[in-house]
């Protein structure tokens, strides 16, 4: 899909800030913890920033999915249109079934 151009930085410049990820570590790929209310719900693994390139396709698949996403969701979190709370109601309704 042609609108996926994305780059490392813009994950992370997107994601981290936005959904307040937890003990974020940056090795080999950047992790960050995502908690709805205090609870726990699962690790985020983001690319590394490696200049301005973009991302693969397989890597922001494998992206999305963890996030439990669609394409254009996970393009709309990470630019903007798809805000924290917003996340938080999707994320609900299919993990928790509320």
């Amino acid at each position: 899909m042609s609108y996926l151009n994305l780059t490392g930085k813009q994950i992370q410049d997107g994601l981290i800030p936005k959904l307040g990820l937890r003990e974020v570590q940056t090795n080999r790929e950047t992790t960050g913890d995502y908690y709805i209310k205090e609870k726990f719900q699962f690790t985020i693994t983001m690319p590394n920033v490696h200049g301005k390139q973009n991302i693969s396709t397989g890597l922001l698949r494998a992206c999305r999915r963890k996030m439990k996403l669609s394409s254009k969701q996970f393009y709309d979190l990470v630019t903007c249109p798809m805000n924290a709370e917003e996340y938080e109601s999707l994320i609900q309704s299919l993990i928790l079934g509320r």
